[in-house]
């Protein structure tokens, strides 16, 4: 289907849903007009008198309510010896057989809703009273209370109001899920099944580590502990780079009450690992209604066992014209040197281009731009570079949050360029090359560089390292105290800068698929990250 074609179903299924619930508002109201009261008037001693009593009152109270007071019918929950009891009964008492000024005074300290139990369980009514006066002499001489049991309405209302916010938090999720106009679905598709199925197994691997803890009851370290509070940080900055904002609002606030955790982990026990556990739940069920409506709108599934029945997986168009080539190729001439580049490219058409991965990168810069209000050009040079899904995986984890900080720490706002006689548009470009047998990708911006001694500052604050540590560490040494867990070189926390999170994930991810990370940094010109793979 065309984006055109998808955004009017999806616009269809809106209004028909808008319509369900227009319908659900008119039963309400249908449901007042049918609905009983229990119509009857009072004294001045708040006895409910007979001669007015509508037939309805003995359905509601499930009993005779002649001759009974409104205190015990009506408001029996209410303390006698109460404020509130005091000015019913003065209302009441000084209303009666006085003019209608007392009562206009007064009527307000009637309650209008009160709550009963009947043999139905609860029953929540709404009070109207009014006054009956003598028109000769505009003297107030009876108390009209008209009851009705608004139960049901409530809960209806209660069914319509939740109705309307799943439907409009499902909206939500379509508009932010859906491609933007002129992109390819499949690819836009492989996307996002690329970020949910990454988003899957951040969080299994949060509750893994807190599952063990409260049920195997097998201790957890600090060092654990930071890895949860990680990991939901790369979980909220992948959603808010592919705007999942619902997603990333609620990893922001559960970031924060971790690092509450964090900072003072000797405290941590039982009682805060199932507090943290639930915070963690509350992340994975709004996860889950993306996952939801990806799979039933959009067709994209997370499953594994969907994929190992069906044995699926995504090849590339331009791996599998290739593959096509060479397999003509070796028909006509079967060398070994066909052969091999055959087999070479049929090794290939389970991986994904790097070039690929680095493109779609350019929506983290685009929303991370925005939020810092800087402007930000992104380009990609990359040669024919195809790597395994893992590695694809960590290594896209890793360059989330080095664009992120790129955009973040590295360009300078624009007031700040311009008195560096540097362009408004700040630049970011990422290379991509086979040298022999690795893979050299760099990262580079010429924003403001890296300043090593405030790293190591922080480091000292923090007792990450000790003065005479310090002492034996060259500039090179210095620069990578910057992947230390925990460290922030940011005075103000914000939802980009990590709050000393992010630098140490990409070491270790890039250490997990067998890599190394350097620095290259000069003030004032910009920063240059190397992370270089073996193939």
């Amino acid at each position: 289907k065309t984006i055109s074609e998808l955004n009017k179903g999806l616009e269809q299924k809106v209004n028909e849903r808008t319509k369900e619930i227009e319908e659900q508002k008119n039963n309400i109201s249908n449901l007042l007009n049918y609905m009983s009261q229990s119509v009857f008037t009072i004294d001045a001693g708040g006895i409910i008198q007979s001669k007015a009593l509508s037939k309805h009152s003995k359905k509601i109270f499930e009993k005779d309510i002649a001759n009974c007071t409104i205190y015990d019918v009506l408001y029996p929950d209410i303390d006698k010896k109460s404020e509130s009891y005091s000015l019913i009964v003065f209302a009441i008492s000084t209303s009666l057989e006085n003019n209608i000024l007392q009562w206009d005074l007064n009527k307000n300290d009637i309650p209008s809703k009160s709550v009963i139990e009947t043999s139905r369980g609860e029953r929540f009514l709404d009070i109207k009273t009014d006054a009956i006066y003598d028109s000769t002499d505009n003297i107030c001489t009876e108390i009209l209370f008209s009851v009705s049991d608004v139960t049901e309405k409530l809960a209806l209302e209660k069914e319509i109001k939740k109705r309307e916010e799943e439907e409009s938090k499902r909206n939500r999720l379509l508009r932010e899920l859906a491609p933007d106009e002129g992109k390819d679905i499949h690819r836009h598709s492989r996307e996002i099944h690329n970020l949910l199925r990454c988003s899957r197994r951040l969080i299994d691997e949060v509750k893994d580590i807190l599952r063990i803890f409260l049920h195997e009851k097998k201790p957890i370290s600090e060092d654990s502990f930071h890895w949860i509070w990680r990991n939901i940080h790369t979980l909220k900055g992948d959603a808010r780079g592919y705007g999942l904002s619902l997603l990333s609002e609620i990893c922001h606030h559960k970031e924060t009450e971790l690092l509450v955790i964090k900072d003072d982990f000797k405290s941590f026990n039982e009682a805060k690992g199932t507090e943290t556990l639930s915070d963690i739940q509350a992340i994975d069920d709004v996860f889950s209604w993306y996952v939801e409506v990806a799979k039933n709108v959009f067709s994209i599934t997370i499953e594994e066992e969907t994929f190992k029945e069906k044995e699926t997986f995504f090849v590339h168009k331009n791996l599998m014209d290739e593959f096509k080539e060479y397999i003509s190729v070796v028909l006509k001439d079967p060398s070994k040197k066909n052969l091999d580049n055959l087999s070479h490219c049929q090794d290939k058409l389970s991986k994904t281009p790097l070039k690929y991965m680095l493109d779609n990168l350019k929506r983290i810069i685009s929303e991370t731009s925005k939020e810092t209000n800087k402007n930000v050009e992104y380009t990609v040079m990359c040669e024919d570079i195809y790597l395994e899904e893992r590695k694809i995986d960590l290594l896209r984890d890793s360059l989330v949050h080095l664009l992120r900080n790129s955009v973040d720490h590295g360009i300078e706002e624009v007031h700040l360029r311009t008195e560096r006689n540097k362009a408004n548009i700040g630049i970011i470009k990422v290379n991509c090359k086979k040298i022999n047998d690795n893979i050299i990708i760099s990262i580079k911006d010429d924003g403001d560089g890296i300043d090593q001694n405030i790293i190591v500052q922080k480091c000292l604050e923090k007792n990450m390292i000790t003065e005479e540590e310090m002492n034996h560490l060259d500039d090179r040494e210095k620069l990578r105290l910057i992947f230390k867990s925990g460290l922030s070189t940011k005075v103000n926390a914000t939802e980009i800068s990590g709050r000393g999170v992010g630098m140490d994930v990409v070491y270790s991810n890039i250490q997990k698929i067998g890599g190394t990370i350097e620095i290259e940094t000069e003030k004032g010109l910009g920063t240059e990250f190397i992370i270089k793979l073996s193939q």
